[in-house]
């Protein structure tokens, strides 16, 4: 009797333990379609709101609701500074090559 019980007490704190526990799906950037884009001569902007939504995570998402915040995936892309800085220094290259002929 007192091995049943010890048996069903355990099958109990088993299940409490393990039925509390949510899972999460974490939010891959690469695979998100980023919507709204902000270009700037050197840098772009884009991102995309309700990104827990978005990757499955309806629980998580219906807390973001209820507080009133939102999680937002953002992706910055630096465009033509390494051709500014390649292009500075080939011509930095060039004058000292005339500095020295």
């Amino acid at each position: 009797m007192k091995k049943n019980l010890h048996y069903a007490l355990i099958a109990v704190v088993g299940i409490l333990f393990t039925s509390c526990a949510s899972s999460y799906k974490p939010i891959k950037p690469p695979s998100v379609s980023y919507i709204k884009t902000v270009e700037d001569s050197t840098i772009t902007f884009s991102y995309q709101y309700r990104a827990l939504r978005i990757a499955g995570n309806g629980k998580y998402a219906r807390k973001e609701d209820k507080k009133g915040v939102e999680v937002v995936v953002i992706k910055k892309t630096t465009v033509r500074i390494n051709l500014l800085l390649l292009i500075r220094i080939l011509s930095y290259m060039l004058e000292i090559r005339k500095l020295r002929l």
